[in-house]
């Protein structure tokens, strides 16, 4: 009986954490991607949000324990960029680490 109370517990408290609108990051398969809770779930989605990817048009349920907050962006984004061995300015294509070919120097 104590099992089941606390399973209610958590799933209460797991409900509370996060609202619409929220934005978050959750986990999907092998790596985080951040996107807006739309939905809180109920009935047979409790425990679970339903999320919209920023870089999809697809959403889906997530549960409870694989959504975090999203990080904040670092202080010096618009500032300096990180360069790579070649002199190429590395941008995030697709969550993805690539070099802008328009930033790579002329020889």
């Amino acid at each position: 009986m104590t099992g089941i109370l606390l399973a209610a517990a958590a799933a209460a408290t797991a409900q509370a954490a996060w609202q619409v609108g929220d934005k978050v990051r959750v986990w999907v398969s092998a790596d985080y991607y951040d996107g807006t809770v739309v939905e809180v779930g109920s009935g047979d989605h409790a425990g679970q949000y339903r999320i919209h990817f920023d870089n999809f048009s697809s959403e889906q349920y997530a549960l409870a324990k694989n959504v975090l907050p999203r990080k904040p962006a670092p202080a010096n984004s618009g500032q300096a960029r990180k360069t790579g061995q070649n002199g190429c300015r590395i941008m995030v294509l697709n969550n993805l680490p690539v070099c802008d070919p328009a930033s790579v120097p002329k020889r």
